[in-house]
């Protein structure tokens, strides 16, 4: 049996799930087809959450555009959506000649494009505002609307919201082939088939293979790794802003970030191998960010290293000409269906904007749509107990002692969506304390098994392939 409906999103990452959050606002029938368990699995998940000004981005381009806008709006949106926002500024500093000047480039762009609150400040100011870093700063260039959000909790929030006014999530769905003949469009999963009258293609890495099914190639997509460190809670208090630094010659610039947490997150590396898409960390890579941190931080401890992480950067290149890069959003129009290309940085910055932007490209392609009178942009997060007043038959056994999360938060986490091991942690942080796990892991995967009615053998970290007992 086909399923219909008025819109179908390939995709729920971050960006997939923005989109559908911002057609939630209209009388459409909206679904979401996964090919995983979970959202925000694959690209959304790993990354800095750095929240960009914009005078990085090429004046007059889409992404700069965007990137302002988005600034601008992101403590509204983190209040709507139950998310903390970080607006901790940035500083980007320079040790030499090469940085300086790279500096006073990004200010000028700034100042075209018209960021607010960007300061060429001197070297001594920068070490004055931080006085951890490494002595020796040449020149920095400050950003007073610079912050960060946990990606996690964003794609996760905004996930529920749309979820909660109306669209339809429907996982472990790979899509198998499109037909996008007849001014519709005919989509097969492995198991389903379904008919909509727009596409919308947020599927990260895979958008170019997913379009190339329906339509000539034009665009496709070189994938790179990253790597990451994170430190300790607590690490944090190191600095008090956003800290980018700035190379001199082929160095490569690097970010410190601080998180809600009071961990330090410092990356990244970008492999030069192409066409890399495992998320496994490299020893060479990890090696280069350690030195990076103990040269550019020294007061920070190392024995604070508390894990690792890569990430998969998604790099477009046009098919026709392999060499010319690609910087600006890539939103491809092959009416009914619209991809958006692999979009990278700053794409968690714009993730909203980006929605709204494609959700208004489909409204406009339908034609006349009613709006959502049910429609509610609020939605609550799941909720930590109150120590002060802790009960044990109120709140449940406290299961992770590092980050003080309880029985009740972890059956909350499955509630709105969890099947994992990591979908429980990225949901309520359990597991991400010092011990990493080690003391309340078994009890989390019980708590699934029953929950779920799966056996031990099928609990898996991360979806198919990480099962935890074999």
């Amino acid at each position: 049996m086909v399923e219909t409906c008025d819109v179908i999103i390939i995709g729920a990452g971050i960006l997939g799930c923005f989109a559908a959050r911002a057609l939630s606002m209209y009388d459409l029938k909206t679904i979401v087809l996964e090919k995983r368990e979970d959202v925000c699995t694959m690209i959304s998940k790993a990354n800095t959450g750095i929240v960009y000004a914009g005078y990085d981005m090429h004046p007059g381009s889409l992404k700069a555009e965007m990137t302002i806008r988005s600034n601008a709006g992101f403590e509204q949106l983190c209040k709507e959506l139950g998310v903390t926002y970080l607006k901790t500024g940035s500083i980007m500093v320079a040790y030499g000649p090469d940085g300086d000047q790279s500096l006073i480039r990004k200010m000028e762009q700034g100042k075209e494009s018209c960021v607010p609150g960007l300061h060429l400040i001197t070297g001594k100011e920068a070490e004055q505002m931080e006085p951890n870093l490494r002595k020796g700063i040449s020149s920095a260039l400050y950003s007073e609307t610079t912050g960060a959000v946990n990606p996690w909790d964003l794609g996760i929030a905004a996930y529920e919201n749309a979820k909660a006014n109306g669209v339809m999530f429907h996982f472990l769905e790979s899509v198998m082939d499109i037909d996008c003949q007849n001014k519709r469009v005919s989509i097969k999963t492995q198991s389903n088939e379904y008919t909509a009258k727009v596409v919308i293609n947020c599927a990260g890495s895979n958008t170019d293979s997913i379009r190339e099914m329906a339509f000539a190639p034009s665009v496709r997509i070189r994938n790179t790794s990253a790597d990451y460190l994170v430190y300790a809670k607590g690490s944090a208090s190191q600095i008090s802003h956003v800290i980018f630094y700035e190379p001199e010659g082929k160095e490569k610039g690097l970010s410190i970030v601080p998180t809600e947490e009071g961990n330090l997150i410092i990356g990244a590396t970008e492999s030069s191998k192409m066409d890399c898409a495992d998320y496994a960390t490299r020893a060479e890579d990890l090696s280069a960010l350690l030195s990076f941190s103990s040269t550019i931080l020294p007061s920070l401890e190392q024995d604070q290293l508390l894990n690792e992480f890569a990430s998969v950067r998604p790099n477009p290149y046009l098919l026709q000409n392999p060499e010319v890069k690609l910087n600006d959003f890539n939103i491809l129009e092959d009416w009914p269906m619209i991809s958006l290309v692999a979009i990278k940085t700053p794409g968690i910055t714009c993730a909203a904007e980006l929605g709204k932007y494609v959700s208004e490209k489909v409204i406009h392609h339908i034609g006349q749509v009613q709006t959502n009178p049910y429609y509610d942009p609020i939605r609550k997060p799941i909720e930590h107990p109150d120590m002060e007043h802790y009960k044990k038959e109120q709140d449940g056994e406290i299961l992770c002692h590092c980050n003080l999360v309880t029985e009740k938060m972890i059956r909350e986490a499955i509630k709105r969506g969890a099947t994992t091991l990591n979908g429980i942690r990225r949901r309520t942080r359990a597991g991400m304390g010092c011990c990493q796990g080690a003391d309340c892991e078994e009890k989390i995967l019980k708590i699934l098994m029953r929950e779920l009615g799966i056996h031990a053998e099928e609990v898996t970290k991360d979806g198919n392939g990480s099962e935890v007992l074999l």
